[in-house]
């Protein structure tokens, strides 16, 4: 389960940062990640984290269409670094 945060935690962290945040929502931005952070051990454990990878798999359904597809996600730093997409034919 921590992983599952920490994923999700540096995905909000690393799509969100060109989105525009409205005032009213800052609030409840701030306490979600917050709360995130403090599951995953604290700022200060997160900040020990040089570089993290992970994979998933999944299907998303379209117009009743099942698409398989797996995701591989390399992070360094603030730096993204490379995602593999992959849909199987």
């Amino acid at each position: 389960m921590r992983r599952f945060i920490g994923a999700v935690l540096v995905t909000v962290l690393v799509t969100g940062l060109g989105a525009p945040a409205r005032a009213e929502d800052d609030k409840d931005t701030k306490a979600i990640l917050d709360k995130a952070i403090k599951a995953l051990g604290g700022e200060e454990k997160l900040s020990k984290v040089k570089a993290m990878t992970w994979k998933t798999k999944g299907k998303i359904i379209i117009d009743g269409n099942d698409n398989p597809f797996t995701i591989q996600v390399t992070v360094e730093g603030l730096d993204p670094g490379p995602t593999h997409h992959n849909q199987p034919p």
